[in-house]
């Protein structure tokens, strides 16, 4: 056995070799351990590396010409990755085959370790998955992975080229939704403080002419170079994707990445309250990226997600059509065409979330003609109907907006030039 520090690293290990032919059957057993995993992996990660202990150990073993790695085992503050692997060559080189699996204790922390920029609900989390890597590819079979009461699982296949192809087969029997959104919990459950209320009020005060000249777009990238560098197909299908109770859905989708553009092949949605298609087109190949967007439904779950309560008496048609071009939000924003037209009746809206998605002419008019909007949680909706035309990027109610509550009468035209 042999035994070391180095620095902050301690190291120990083992080995047997064996005098049979080609030194079949020789073992080796390593072992490190140390307090810094972010101090000793500096200079060969990228992202950083939490400062936390951290251990790994490895058994292998040589049956010419396979190496089995009988035992891996490593772990990171509170996260574990455990497996076994055989390693061998075959005519297309070297090749790993085995099953690994992965748990902690933040969901959180592996995520920023990541380095994606996603907030989580954090939690437990687990995954697991039987694994092949060849010079061609990586294969994922059985993979399965649980986190904050969802669950995911199915079989994945990236083959390398100079563009990687990806093509993924992925179901869940439950895709919970405050995990990825934990707003969702906390818009149901904060309280509005003074300081939140104060700063309400200033922004229903008239726009000042400075406030009138910036522009409210921000001048970001449109995020799709990366359909430049990924071509694949993509099947994802939730038995229950939930927000909240009262609002789940089964969904469905099924997209094709190719030569810089993304089409749906299928989008669906369907729940006791809405059901409803899609249509998406993503198109980075020309210098102006292109956004289609085609939608029908009997609810849209986003707006209703926001300001709804379910009445299983509502009923509602929603259909739009819109497309944009540009490299920039605001560049799609100005270049925006289509038709949103929808139409409901009997549903309740949540007084809060008509401020988010109506804007505050709306939030003015409800607090102005009918003050008990400020001690009512929800407004009742007899029907609603309205069409929304873009042009160029100007925005026009025609023939305008429609809004029979059971306290007041809405009717609202004009346009927006985004």
């Amino acid at each position: 056995g042999v035994e070391g520090d180095v620095g902050s690293l301690a190291l120990s290990g083992s080995a047997w070799l064996s005098t049979a032919e080609g030194m079949a059957g020789s073992r080796v057993s390593l072992f490190s351990q140390g307090q810094d995993a972010g101090q000793v992996l500096a200079s060969f990660a990228d992202a950083a590396i939490p400062g936390q202990p951290f251990a790994i150990s490895l058994d292998a073993t040589y049956h010419s010409p396979l190496i089995e790695v009988d035992k891996l085992d490593a772990r990171l503050g509170s996260h574990h990755l455990s497996g076994a692997l055989d390693l061998q060559s075959d005519a297309e080189g070297q090749v790993a085959r085995g099953y690994l699996s992965l748990q902690g204790e933040s969901a959180q922390e592996l995520v920023d370790f990541t380095g994606l920029d996603l907030t989580t609900s954090g939690g437990d989390y687990k995954m697991s998955s039987r694994i092949e890597l060849r010079p061609t590819g990586l294969q994922l079979e059985s993979f399965s992975a649980e986190a904050g009461r969802s669950d995911i699982g199915g079989q994945a296949l990236l083959r390398f080229g100079e563009v990687p192809f990806l093509d993924l087969d992925l179901r869940s029997e439950q895709m919970y939704l405050p995990f990825l959104w934990p707003d969702l919990v906390q818009l149901e459950e904060t309280q509005t403080t003074a300081e939140e209320e104060a700063a309400e009020a200033a922004l229903m005060e008239p726009p000042t002419r400075r406030e009138m000249q910036e522009r409210v777009i921000p001048d970001t990238p449109l995020p799709l170079d990366w359909l430049e560098v990924l071509d694949g197909d993509i099947s994802y299908h939730v038995d229950r994707a939930f927000a909240r109770e009262g609002l789940e859905a089964s969904l469905t989708a099924e997209f094709g990445l190719e030569g810089g553009r993304l089409n749906t092949r299928v989008l669906r949605w369907s729940s006791p309250v809405s059901q409803g298609w899609a249509n998406l087109t993503l198109d980075a190949r020309q210098d102006k990226r292109q956004i289609k967007l085609d939608l029908a439904s009997n609810r849209i779950p986003m707006l209703w997600l926001l300001v709804g309560r379910d009445v299983p008496s509502q009923r509602a048609t929603d259909r739009g059509s819109l497309e944009a071009t540009g490299t920039s939000l605001r560049e799609a924003a100005a270049s925006l065409n289509g038709t949103v037209i929808f139409r409901s009746s009997g549903a309740q809206l949540d007084n809060r979330g008509l401020d988010i998605v109506l804007g505050d002419v709306f939030g003015t008019v409800f607090e102005s003609l009918d003050p008990t909007v400020e001690k009512s949680r929800y407004t009742t909706v007899e029907c609603a109907t309205g069409a929304l035309h873009a042009r160029s990027g100007l925005l026009t109610l025609d023939p305008g907006l429609v809004v029979r509550t059971d306290k007041i009468d809405v009717h609202s035209h004009g346009t927006l030039d985004l």
